[in-house]
């Protein structure tokens, strides 16, 4: 791109990830934005070789975050960029952000975190958290989670934080046409894509009996941790991303949300893509989400198990003018809510 560096972002290429749709939305946007692949930095340098291979990648992980954090500010004082924009990256060091502030051009150092900053993994528990994601959090100029309760819980802790939901990808996303075979395929009365937990199992075991043809899409998880057998058969054998995401939408009647522990009260990526993707979304109740897409007008929302079913087999009864309304609806609502949208917000929060 031509020009000043508006926005350096510090990620992720995977072409369905976070990084590449917010790349991809500043540019939609007319913002001048270049990516820094971080992970694939960190995953490039030469590894330590042992007798135990978790211990020995997590050693070669830690001895290779140095080089390219060096890399990473070298980046930034060739580029000059007006803000370099982490998103998670939470495992980098303290002594990097300080750096970046002081280089010339002195850029504004912000950060979102996808996860949950808090739940930090230890040798005894899992977690989706460096443990330098509090410090991340307290030395970025702006801070920005996607729930509201974080942001309450990030303030105390110390940091600038704010507001920032999850967006639409109309470059992934988006309403698709399917032929015969692809509907055969795909179809469902219901469908649920995502990766399993216990929560989500007891959700989508409610359906048995239910009468609806349930697809569940997702990593294999759904075999060997599922304890349903009746869950266990309604997966499909493989995930979805992507293209393929939006051709289930299209496919299916009704798209289920069930909403991790983590998610909550807030929202997920999910609670975009379906509507971006002019799909029927029967999401778990939250403030947040029907605060983005309005109940039984853009998408329908249930609050327990057994509620989620009874709405599900009234939408499969329901006349097809009333799931199109559904779709066209929230299809115009995602509009507002893609990452163009987002980067503009960011930038004019960010004063660029």
């Amino acid at each position: 791109m031509q020009g000043k560096t508006e926005f350096l972002i510090v990620g992720e290429t995977d072409p369905n990830g976070l990084t590449q749709s917010y790349l991809r939305g500043f540019r939609d946007a007319g913002i001048r934005a270049e990516c820094f692949d971080y992970y694939k930095a960190v995953d490039a340098l030469p590894r330590p070789k042992g007798p135990f291979p978790s211990v020995t990648e997590k050693a070669g992980r830690a001895l290779a975050r140095p080089f390219v954090e060096f890399a990473l500010h070298a980046k930034v004082e060739l580029l000059r960029p007006r803000a370099v924009l982490f998103l998670k990256c939470d495992d980098i060091h303290r002594t990097l952000y300080r750096a970046l502030k002081a280089s010339p051009g002195h850029p504004i150092v912000a950060a979102f975190h996808p996860d949950d900053p808090f739940r930090i993994r230890r040798p005894w528990r899992r977690g989706p958290s460096h443990p330098r994601a509090l410090a991340q959090m307290r030395l970025a100029d702006h801070y920005y989670l996607w729930a509201k309760h974080l942001v309450e819980r990030a303030r105390d802790a110390g940091a600038n934080a704010e507001y920032l939901a999850f967006g639409a990808d109309p470059h992934i996303h988006r309403p698709v046409q399917l032929d015969a075979n692809e509907r055969e395929l795909y179809g469902a009365d219901v469908g649920f894509v995502g990766n399993h937990d216990a929560k989500r199992e007891r959700w989508l075991a409610a359906f048995e009996g239910s009468g609806l043809k349930v697809a569940i899409w997702g990593e294999r998880y759904w075999a060997d941790r599922c304890q349903s057998a009746y869950v266990r058969s309604c997966w499909r054998g493989q995930a979805a991303h992507g293209v393929l995401l939006s051709k289930l939408m299209a496919a299916m009647k009704v798209s289920l949300n069930v909403l991790r522990e983590q998610n909550e009260g807030g929202h997920n990526m999910r609670t975009f893509e379906t509507p971006a993707s002019a799909g029927v979304m029967l999401a778990e109740w939250s403030e947040d989400q029907a605060g983005h897409f309005t109940p039984d007008r853009e998408a329908v929302y249930a609050r327990s198990p057994e509620d989620m079913v009874t709405q599900a087999v009234a939408l499969c009864r329901a006349p097809d003018a009333r799931l199109l309304a559904i779709r066209e609806a929230a299809y115009e609502k995602s509009k507002l809510n893609t990452y163009a949208v987002r980067a503009r917000d960011l930038a004019t929060r960010l004063g660029i």
